[in-house]
C-alpha cells in the first residue's frame, strides 16, 4: 500500500475535492483504496457518506476520535483502525474511509501536550511516540489496500505531523496566487524537511531505536487547481496566474496537470466525485464543465504512474 498525505498550509485551495477525486478515479480503475480524513471539518467524509446517515449510524463510534480518545486519556483499549472503516459507494464503484470528527480539535490539543518532559530524552521520547501513532497502527492495513489518501487540515499540529510520518509522499494542492504557493507551498516544504530533521535529531537522543525508524518523506509534485483561462476554448493561463506557475517550475517543483475553476462542482454529491460523471451526463455540459472532468482524469492518470502503483 502506497500511503499519500495531501496538504497545504493554506485552506480554500481545493485539498479535500482533489482527494476525493484521487481516491475515486483510482477506485474506477480497479484500485484499492482507503481514504483517511484527518480534517475535523469532516468534507471529504461526507463526500462519500450521507451526513444524516454519518449522524445516526457512524458518529458515536466509528470516527478518528474514536482511535484517538484512548490514546490521550489512557483510559480504555486502543481502537485498531480496521474497525473503524466504513465501505462507501464512489458512483459504480467503493472506497473505504475512516471517518474524521468535529471534536478531533480536542484530540489534537491533547496529543500535543503528551510532549511535555522534564528531561531532553524524555520529551525526546515523547515527541516520537506522538508523532509514530498513525504509522505504527496502519501497519495492520498494509496488504489490504493499493492506496491510501490522508486529507490533513490546513494546519502543520500533530495530527498533520502523524499522517506525514506514516506517509510515503505527500502532495500539494495549491491556487496559483502569492499566499498559496509561498505560504502553501514553499514554507510548508521548509516546515516538513525541519520536522524531518527534528524526528532524525530525537532518534539519535535515545541512540536510533528500532520502534522508529528513519524516515523517507517525498514531494510528489504540486497540483496547481482552480485555475482560469483566458476562455473556454484556449488552454492558457491568465497572465497572474502564469507568472506563479513559471516560479514554481523555476524552483524545481515538478507540476501535475492544472484543474480549472468550475462552479458546477461546488455542490456536493454524495459519493459522486466530479472525476466520475458520467459521459453521457457531460454532453449537457459546456465545453469548460467537459474539460474539467478530462482534466481530473488525466491528473487521476498521472497520479496513479507517480505513485507506482
Amino acid at each position: 500500500m502506497k500511503i499519500v498525505s495531501i496538504i497545504n498550509y493554506k485552506g480554500g485551495v481545493g485539498k479535500t475535492t482533489l482527494t476525493a477525486n484521487l481516491g475515486a478515479y483510482a477506485a474506477s480503475v480497479g484500485k484499492r483504496v482507503l481514504l483517511i480524513d484527518l480534517d475535523p471539518q469532516t468534507q471529504l467524509t461526507f463526500n462519500f457518506i450521507d451526513p444524516s446517515k454519518w449522524q445516526n449510524r457512524y458518529e458515536a463510534s466509528k470516527t478518528l476520535r474514536n482511535y484517538l480518545k484512548p490514546i490521550t486519556s489512557k483510559i480504555g483499549n486502543c481502537v485498531p483502525l480496521s474497525e473503524l472503516i466504513i465501505t462507501s459507494k464512489a458512483g459504480d464503484f467503493t472506497v473505504d474511509v475512516i471517518s474524521s470528527h468535529l471534536d478531533l480539535i480536542e484530540n489534537e490539543t491533547e496529543l500535543s501536550a503528551m510532549i511535555n518532559g522534564t528531561s531532553t530524552a524524555t520529551i525526546a521520547a515523547n515527541s516520537l511516540d506522538t508523532y509514530s501513532h498513525l504509522r505504527i497502527d496502519i501497519q495492520e492495513l498494509h496488504n489490504k489496500y493499493d492506496l491510501c489518501l490522508i486529507d490533513c487540515p490546513p494546519n502543520f499540529y500533530t495530527l498533520v505531523k502523524n499522517a506525514l510520518l506514516a506517509s510515503d509522499c505527500y502532495i500539494v494542492p495549491t491556487k496559483l496566487d502569492y499566499l498559496s504557493t509561498e505560504l502553501g507551498v514553499k514554507n510548508l516544504q521548509r516546515g516538513i524537511t525541519k520536522f524531518m530533521q527534528n524526528y532524525d535529531d530525537n532518534r539519535k537522543i535515545l541512540e536510533y531505536p528500532t520502534k522508529y525508524p528513519p524516515i523517507s518523506l517525498s514531494l510528489l509534485g504540486v497540483v496547481p487547481t482552480m485555475v482560469n483561462f483566458t476562455s473556454d476554448k484556449e488552454n492558457r493561463l491568465q497572465s497572474t496566474q502564469e507568472q506563479y506557475r513559471h516560479k514554481l517550475l523555476q524552483d524545481g517543483y515538478k507540476l501535475f496537470t492544472l484543474v480549472r475553476n468550475n462552479s458546477i462542482f461546488g455542490e456536493l454529491q454524495i459519493g459522486i466525485p466530479a472525476v466520475l460523471t458520467n459521459p453521457k451526463t457531460l454532453k449537457l455540459f459546456s465545453n469548460a464543465k467537459t474539460k474539467v472532468v478530462d482534466e481530473l482524469k488525466q491528473l487521476g492518470e498521472e497520479f496513479l504512474k507517480a505513485v507506482k502503483i
